[in-house]
């Protein structure tokens, strides 16, 4: 890539690619820079935003991420990966209401999606929605039985709701 990049140093392809080549090797900043250079070039190349946003997220910067997913989606709100991811960023800040309506624009687009269910159903666990969470928890759980964490956090729910029978149960 770097070779590429001498040949061409405006490519916002090669540029995203050694950014997500870096990423995939842990060495998250310099990603950042790669992908940065690519914004640089062309401010609105949706993979370079999602991209970067991914690799914010990475260091624990949810705050600076956001915007990344949220210019993403500005774009194209048809994309899934950037509703979730920036549901996860929320989720790590605490912001479970917002989480909860990025998870809901992903399931809105991929109805099948384990992890949005589940991840719905935690972010409502941590608003104390409990009943709301059990029902997250069980699509979660109708679409791939062998999710075990997702009936732990069921029978949380169920527990926080005094029903221990169906707690145990599950």
């Amino acid at each position: 890539l770097d070779r590429a990049l001498e040949l061409d140093p405006q490519s916002v392809q090669a540029w995203n690619n050694k950014g997500s080549s870096l990423y995939g090797l842990g060495r998250i900043e310099e990603a950042i820079v790669c992908y940065d250079q690519a914004l640089q070039y062309r401010p609105n190349n949706i993979g370079s935003l999602v991209n970067k946003g991914n690799s914010l997220n990475s260091l624990g910067r949810y705050v600076e991420a956001i915007p990344y997913f949220d210019k993403a989606l500005a774009i194209d709100p048809g994309l899934r990966d950037a509703w979730y991811d920036k549901g996860l960023s929320f989720m790590k800040l605490g912001r479970h209401d917002e989480a909860c309506a990025c998870f809901d624009q992903v399931l809105e687009l991929d109805p099948m999606d384990i992890s949005a269910w589940f991840l719905k159903g935690n972010s409502l666990y941590s608003l104390g929605r409990h009943a709301e969470a059990i029902r997250y928890f069980s699509k979660a759980h109708g679409l791939d039985p062998r999710q075990g964490i997702v009936l732990y956090y069921k029978a949380l729910c169920e527990e926080a709701m005094g029903q221990t029978q169906n707690a145990i149960a599950s």
